[in-house]
């Protein structure tokens, strides 16, 4: 490793799927998960799940600043309970 270079925390052995944290419901019913700003954006398509691994939904879109996304994602049960978790990717 080159003096000076910085990795991604999943590079080294970090939260290797973490995602982001759900940070609001929209009206439509959809998440809205800040990604985390250390690691690649999100991808559109992948299937988040929950601390246990169980699915919670789906990555429909990719909004905000490149420094700073979000992730627009179609939940698979209550939107409301997600509020505040961390989601991983599967």
């Amino acid at each position: 490793m080159k003096p000076g270079l910085h990795w991604p925390a999943s590079a080294v052995g970090g939260n290797v799927g973490a995602v982001g944290t759900v940070v609001n419901v929209t009206r439509q019913g959809f998440l809205l998960v800040r990604a985390r700003s250390s690691d690649a954006p999100p991808r559109i398509g992948a299937t988040l799940t929950d601390a246990r691994q169980n699915p919670v939904g789906r990555i429909i879109d990719v909004i905000g600043p490149v420094r700073g996304p979000y992730a627009v994602v179609a939940p698979q049960g209550s939107p409301t309970a997600l509020l505040g978790k961390e989601l991983h990717s599967k």
